[in-house]
């Protein structure tokens, strides 16, 4: 496939068409194959309501965006929980949920989520939310997936822990998926590299190995390339970009 074929995309758009069939796996790839048997149980209706998952690690949220496309979700919520921190915004974002919603809840670890309101949506699929006065009463149901994400799941409160249906811990990368992972969002923004591997290698040392500042650093070396509306990238490019950064 030329230039003129491949189909190019913004850096923010990944997210969008990230799965369990292409995205990296990690380590020996345990977390990847443990999350597609449970998409492949729900496809096979072998759960009597669809479970709820703990994924833990670097890039938790990667592959959590990646087991709502496997589901072929039109309905993908997905917040920080430092975000819900009141009943409004609790309810906002749980409100009125269908079967193929799927909730993301990310950054868990007593940042604003009760942890209370998530024990109970979790477990009991609902929860009963009262007026300050409590002469009112909505009673939320969670018809979908809830995933909670986190990068280190020793900031996760136990009884979460305990209440969810999967958990799922995501290995540490190796140098050659970091590697592999640069290069596939270099190439879904139609960027090529050259210097024979030494760009993917020098954009890895300078996010310090952390999968979250290498997408960040390499979110800024294709915003340089794209602003000088080059195709390609190389170690000069990456250089520069590290003073920005």
């Amino acid at each position: 496939m030329n230039k003129t074929e491949q189909q190019i995309y913004k850096f923010e758009e990944f997210g969008q068409h990230i799965s369990l069939w292409n995205v990296i796996p990690a380590g020996q790839g345990n977390s990847l194959v443990l999350l597609r048997k449970i998409i492949d149980g729900i496809q096979g209706n072998s759960f009597s309501q669809i479970p709820s998952l703990l994924i833990a690690g670097e890039g938790a949220e990667i592959f959590s965006r990646a087991v709502a496309n496997s589901l072929c979700s039109s309905d993908i919520r997905e917040i920080d929980a430092k975000y819900l921190t009141t009943n409004q915004s609790q309810i906002q974002f749980f409100r009125d949920s269908l079967f193929e919603t799927v909730n993301i809840v990310s950054s868990v670890g007593g940042l604003g989520l009760s942890e209370s309101v998530l024990w109970h949506l979790i477990k009991n699929r609902v929860y009963k939310f009262s007026s300050y006065d409590r002469k009112n009463f909505e009673y939320i149901h969670v018809n979908g997936m809830i995933i909670v994400c986190t990068k280190d799941i020793k900031l996760v409160p136990p009884q979460i822990i305990k209440a969810v249906d999967f958990k799922v811990i995501i290995e540490p990368y190796t140098q050659e998926q970091l590697e592999l992972i640069v290069h596939q969002r270099l190439k879904f923004c139609g960027i090529d590299y050259g210097d024979d591997g030494e760009v993917l290698k020098t954009i890895i040392e300078y996010g310090n190995g952390q999968l979250s500042l290498i997408i960040d650093f390499l979110k800024i070396c294709i915003l340089m390339a794209q602003s000088e509306s080059r195709e390609k990238i190389n170690l000069k490019l990456v250089q520069r970009a590290s003073r920005l950064f």
